[in-house]
């Protein structure tokens, strides 16, 4: 998906079964807003359906796929139900003046999103798999080696 704002634009990828050549293409493309164009702000790589679980409120979706609600933090909804707090969530996706902000398998950042978050902040995260440094100050940080390593651990 990409997204146009007045002054920037934003790419969200879901990536499902990609491998080697595939995703690789996807993520140059993505790599091509920033490094050709200029125009990219941010970018990111969702693996397969993290996304979904990321902006989920509803404990029974996880009894259903039988996922564990261990370490997710619920709130009172009503007198006889309750939501999950996706803000207690690692990762959690959020947007400020339409501009995502979260983490994921994949993330790219341009020049413009260094108003927000300190370019040299993102060089130096020290959970990060690999941190590449891109053509007009755009950084790549990817936090695991494979995609599917965030989704079945």
């Amino acid at each position: 998906m990409l997204g146009m704002h007045e002054s920037y634009s934003f790419l969200l990828f879901t990536v499902y079964d990609l491998q080697g050549a595939d995703l690789q293409h996807w993520i140059d493309y993505a790599k091509s807003f920033f490094e050709i164009d200029n125009i990219g702000v941010v970018a990111y790589f969702y693996p397969e359906d993290d996304l979904f679980w990321q902006r989920n409120v509803d404990p029974g979706q996880y009894k259903l796929y039988g996922k564990s609600l261990d370490g997710v933090t619920l709130r009172p909804f009503n007198k006889v139900s309750s939501l999950i707090d996706v803000s207690s969530l690692p990762g959690y996706p959020n947007e400020f003046d339409n501009l995502w902000f979260g983490s994921t398998w994949k993330m790219i950042y341009g020049e413009k999103y260094f108003q927000f978050l300190s370019r040299e902040k993102l060089i130096s995260y020290p959970n990060a798999y690999a941190v590449e440094q891109l053509k007009n100050q755009a950084i790549c940080i990817t936090l695991f080696e494979n995609y599917k390593s965030l989704l079945y651990g």
